[in-house]
């Protein structure tokens, strides 16, 4: 069956493909096997030509995987320790309203907050994130 318009040709082969999925499958998957070298080396190619996009997809995918484990781990933190939520909820909100204002460290950077008591959500250490970590340090 010769075909003049390659559109032709391409829409006959989707055809048998449809119709012909698990024939297509397994003569694929008899190549593989026989031609392991060789598909090696074609995955190697493809890598090296698309690394960029590659790279997109696993970062995105890794993503979502980070994302949903990090969901269910700050759920868990939250019914674990509702104080604390609870009077970083208020800071934030309060800073949000532009009722808190953020500080400075005492070395000058930007501090974050730092409670010593979460039952006293407004009683605020203001520390850069080195001198903050240095504190949780102190404390274990």
């Amino acid at each position: 069956m010769p075909y003049k318009q390659i559109e032709d040709r391409k829409e006959c082969s989707r055809r048998w493909y449809l119709k012909n999925h698990d024939k297509a499958f397994a003569s694929a998957k008899r190549w593989n096997t026989r031609n392991k070298e060789k598909v090696l080396e074609i995955q190697r190619n493809y890598r090296h030509n698309n690394a960029v996009s590659v790279r997109k997809k696993a970062n995105r995918y890794n993503r979502e995987v980070r994302n949903e484990y990090r969901r269910g781990y700050n759920q868990e933190q939250r019914d674990k320790y509702p104080e604390k939520y609870e009077a970083r909820r208020l800071v934030n909100n309060a800073i949000r309203r532009r009722e808190l204002v953020r500080q400075n460290c005492w070395c000058g950077k930007p501090g974050h907050a730092h409670h010593e008591d979460y039952s006293l959500p407004f009683q605020i250490l203001w520390r850069c994130p080195k001198h903050h970590a240095e504190l949780h340090r102190k404390y274990k």
